[in-house]
């Protein structure tokens, strides 16, 4: 999907509102590819674009690297490697949920 931009773009992180100069151009929204079950195996990041020609997503995505997700069986949980390498997880016990994200799964 294509939109043109304003020259800011609003982001809600944390319940704070971030604002980020973008300039003229073109969003790219985020592609997500799913397996035969419906999960979501990987999902790639929205870019920007400031010329008007079509951009194939084939071409587009050699330069993209996605987050991967990791499914465990029902009930388990799931990990997910992001582009950067780090990873977030869940697990699900009778008792209680363990999530750990970036900052707490650091090395």
């Amino acid at each position: 999907m294509l939109q043109t931009l304003n020259s800011k773009k609003r982001s809600f992180c944390g319940g704070k509102i971030t604002l980020y100069l973008v300039g003229k151009g073109r969003e790219i929204s985020d592609h997500t590819e799913y397996d035969n079950k419906g999960n979501a195996v990987r999902t790639y990041q929205p870019y920007f674009v400031n010329n008007r020609k079509y951009v194939s997503d084939d071409s587009a995505r050699q330069d993209l690297y996605p987050n991967t997700h990791y499914y465990e069986p029902p009930g388990w949980g799931h990990n997910v490697v992001t582009k950067k390498g780090y990873q977030r997880w869940i697990l699900f016990t009778p008792w209680f949920v363990i999530s750990e994200y970036e900052n707490n799964a650091a090395k």
